[in-house]
């Protein structure tokens, strides 16, 4: 175990003295011919002119 502290917000290296994994990269932005909604708390990208039950259906 180390005795080096890790700066405040820095996530301790895992055991094998590694980095962590940078975070993913944020999500494309949809395209522009579709529309995001949310329905029940789910976000749901469907194409432009859907109609909501049909959006609806999608999330099962």
């Amino acid at each position: 175990m180390s005795t080096t502290e890790n700066p405040v917000g820095t996530p301790p290296a895992p055991s094998g003295g590694l980095p962590a994994t940078p975070p993913a990269p944020p999500a494309p932005a949809p395209a522009a011919n579709t529309v995001t909604l949310t329905i029940d708390g789910e976000s749901v990208t469907v194409p432009k002119g859907t109609n909501v039950l049909e959006a609806a259906r999608t999330l099962g």
